[in-house]
């Protein structure tokens, strides 16, 4: 999270690489100010060239909630005359609780956001498996630690393989819902439960669905040299739809 850019990567191994910016750059958390709006973020896109953005799904930017069909076309609108393509959602979503009625509200999110996707004209929405979020603080910016904290407290008294079939359940009814709308999903080798790529190119084969594709980020693979990042790049091959890059 947090990144400068993603590079937009839809169709096959070939296909032409476009580079776009992911509207979490301008969320307001990580710099001193406030948030740029959506429409601000595109103008900062076509000000500094980028064919395209990638919209953070949380507010301030992209939470279903503040974004019905109408507001949806609008947007879509706007980018299309200023010629930049709303090419993604991310969401920020957790399926791996042990809590049932939390990863309920969770498919309920995703089943939302799908729509958005797909009423912004968006060709992917990235997916995570877990997620432990983000605390906001009351004099400005954010902090990582509060959130992960409570994962783990809440994760504690159960197994791996428990936490990975409760997200299996969650992803493989997101991948049914977003089949309905035509929005693939893009899974990022993001952790927690997924370790690297090996675990998403796992959830993917058991998942087993049309609809389910992947979001490599080659700086998440932390430990790896350049041929083992070749190596990881050639096994995600035509899966992969979409990539992070940053700072990093």
């Amino acid at each position: 999270m947090g990144g400068l850019g993603a590079a937009d990567l839809l169709g096959a191994v070939d296909a032409e690489v476009k580079v776009g910016l992911y509207s979490i750059t301008y969320l307001g958390v990580w710099y001193r100010g406030d948030a740029l709006t959506l429409e601000q973020v595109i103008q900062r896109a076509k000000q500094y060239g980028y064919e395209g953005v990638e919209i953070d799904g949380k507010r301030p930017h992209g939470n279903p909630l503040d974004w019905p069909k109408g507001r949806c076309r609008d947007l879509l609108g706007y980018a299309r005359d200023h010629g930049v393509e709303i090419y993604a959602v991310a969401a920020n979503n957790d399926l791996s609780s042990p809590i049932p009625e939390h990863r309920e509200c969770q498919l309920v999110y995703m089943r939302d956001l799908i729509r958005m996707t797909a009423d912004l004209g968006a060709k992917v929405l990235r997916v995570f498996l877990a997620w432990p979020g983000v605390t906001l603080l009351r004099e400005g910016g954010g902090r990582y630690d509060i959130a992960k904290a409570a994962w783990q407290k809440a994760h504690e008294a159960f197994s791996p393989e428990e936490t990975w079939a409760w997200c299996r359940e969650g992803l493989a009814e997101s991948a049914r819902l977003a089949g309905v709308h035509g929005v693939p999903l893009a899974l990022q080798n993001h952790a927690p439960v997924i370790g690297d790529y090996r675990d998403v190119l796992r959830m993917v084969g058991e998942v087993a669905s049309p609809h389910l594709k992947v979001r490599f980020d080659a700086r998440l693979e932390h430990g790896k040299d350049a041929d083992a990042i070749r190596k990881a790049t050639i096994e995600v091959g035509p899966l992969q739809v979409l990539s992070h890059y940053g700072g990093e």
